[in-house]
């Protein structure tokens, strides 16, 4: 009998997704979209949305209830099944599970009570810079991965710095753009775009994210306070944020679609991008720059591996600093001109960061090999 492998990707949300997060859209691409043979199987949460794809099998899973899980530890169950079902029709099973420890832990004690893990194995793909996990935690956590894909290197670093150890075997997979709306446009477009959204006569900021305090809006709002005055000809818009408070040169946009960001960034001077924590990679500011942005970043976390000071803009490397944030806004507008001078052929050039297709290469590519020493 000719043995058989499967790949299995596992995740807790649903796919598709409704939510705003990153990481399930690329799932979505990865399974439905990308052209070549990506997963067997795809287990995930509960949807009522349509799945179409012509490579993976989607299996929807509903978590149990709180009592039930509190009651009984099986919050789970459903997906323990699928799990099971599959690796009955396979000589081999390949899963990856997508940013759940408990997910992950649930599916290892699993495997081991029905004697599966000799036949399965287990690669986590870690969609955030880090769990802050505890030793013990992170014993736990370690137990049955074969493979981790982090986000970036910066990441690994800090976690190999972290924990006692990290017995298994580690890539680094960088967010990917979506370059088909996320890119730069001919100057005389751009022109006419800004012009539409009455943007000619000063230089635009745009700050995009969630009103949460680690994202850092109120420092930046405290920081435009110290730099701005009516000579400055300066705007900032805050996008995903809205608010009664009157501050002189900010406008407040509250929340807008996805799908219209592109052309904020495009129409726009000046990107902010405030975390005040290590974020997982920063797919904003790498969305940002893709369309033509000056990038004013935290540099921690992950964009530490992609941000190129001068290049890419200006980089904050204390970003609780309010002076360190206004003296970044002028150093920003005195370089403007240049930065657009030499970037204005950019629409020319190609995608500066990975792609999704590419994207989608690499990460099967991790699955191949495992694949290949099996066999």
């Amino acid at each position: 009998m000719k043995e058989t492998i499967a790949k299995v990707l596992v995740t807790g949300v649903s796919i598709p997704n409704d939510g705003y997060v990153s990481w399930p859209q690329r799932i979505e691409y990865l399974t439905q979209q990308y052209p070549q043979k990506s997963f067997d199987y795809l287990i995930c949460g509960h949807t009522e949305k349509a799945f179409k794809s012509v490579h993976t099998k989607r299996i929807i899973c509903k978590e149990q209830g709180r009592i039930s899980n509190k009651l009984f530890d099986k919050r789970f169950v459903s997906f323990e099944q699928a799990l099971g079902n599959i690796a009955s029709k396979h000589s081999f099973v390949i899963v990856c599970v997508v940013d759940s420890v408990k997910l992950k832990n649930v599916l290892y004690d699993f495997l081991l009570l029905k004697g599966l893990d000799k036949k399965v194995k287990l690669v986590f793909y870690q969609c955030g810079y880090s769990y802050y996990l505890s030793a013990e935690e992170h014993i736990r956590f370690a137990k049955g991965v074969s493979e981790l894909i982090m986000l970036s290197r910066n990441s690994y670093h800090y976690e190999f710095a972290r924990y006692p150890d990290m017995p298994y075997a580690v890539h680094v997979m960088h967010n990917p753009i979506d370059h088909i709306i996320f890119k730069p446009l001919p100057p005389e477009e751009k022109k006419a775009l800004r012009k539409e959204m009455n943007f000619d006569g000063a230089t635009r900021f745009v700050w995009v994210s969630h009103d949460k305090p680690v994202k850092g809006l109120q420092v930046i709002l405290e920081a435009w306070k110290l730099f701005y005055d009516e000579d400055k000809n300066a705007v900032l818009h805050v996008i995903g944020v809205k608010r009664d408070e009157k501050i002189p040169g900010v406008v407040f946009h509250g929340k807008i679609p996805n799908k219209e960001l592109p052309a904020w960034y495009q129409a726009s001077d000046i990107f902010i991008f405030s975390p005040m924590r290590n974020e997982g990679y920063g797919l904003a500011i790498a969305e940002a720059i893709s369309c033509g942005c000056l990038g004013i970043s935290t540099f921690a976390g992950g964009a530490v591996d992609f941000f190129k000071e001068g290049e890419h803009g200006i980089g904050i490397s204390e970003p609780n600093f309010l002076q360190a944030w206004a003296n970044a806004f002028v150093k920003a507008i005195a370089g403007l001109s240049a930065f657009q001078n030499a970037h204005k052929d950019d629409y020319l050039k190609p995608p500066p960061f990975t792609t999704y297709d590419e994207w989608c290469a690499s990460f099967m590519g991790i699955f191949e090999n495992i694949e290949k020493r099996l066999l």
